[in-house]
This record gives structure tokens, sequence and C-alpha cells, in this order.
């Protein structure tokens, strides 16, 4: 899937980090059986790059003044099938 494999993922993810939270969901059935190596890759780089793992309790307390935003389903690059995308502030 547009050059992505188990082999690479895990600098595709990093590479996608932007300033501020980022999401990223894990699997089980994925990340801790198909695809252990890469993820194992994933959190040793996060590790070295200094990237903070936290939940989403934990940065959902944290926000006191999120926007309402409108949400929808499609594709993005490195995820198979439709995955939730946040859209437009809603007024």
């Amino acid at each position: 899937m547009n050059g992505i494999t188990s082999g690479n993922i895990h600098n595709f993810y990093c590479d996608q980090l932007k300033e501020g939270l980022n999401v990223l969901t894990v699997h089980a059935e994925l990340e801790g059986g198909a695809i252990r190596p890469s993820f194992i890759r994933l959190l040793e780089r996060f590790q070295a790059e200094k990237v903070r793992c936290i939940t989403l309790g934990e940065a959902a307390r944290g926000i006191s003044d999120a926007p309402a935003c409108s949400l929808f389903m499609g594709e993005i690059p490195g995820r198979a099938g439709n995955v939730a995308i946040q859209g437009a502030v809603v007024a």
C-alpha cells in the first residue's frame, strides 16, 4: 500500500508527526502480533526522539477549550480502509 510495508511503517508514522497532539490507534492483534517487530521499532524511535506517549484520556484531561468539529470517514495514507477524520470547525 503506497510503498509502506511492515519493514518501514515505523518511519512513515514518525515522518507524519506534527507539533502538538498526534494520535496513533494501536490494535493488539496487529501491533502486538503480526507486525510486532515494526511496532517495537516505532517505540524505539519514539524513545530516541523523545516522543512522549500518553493515553487519550490523559490528553483529554489537558484540553478545556477544544472546538466542536465535523467528523467524516475517509482514507489516509498508511491506514487500511476508512478511518474517522476531523473536519472543519462547526460554528
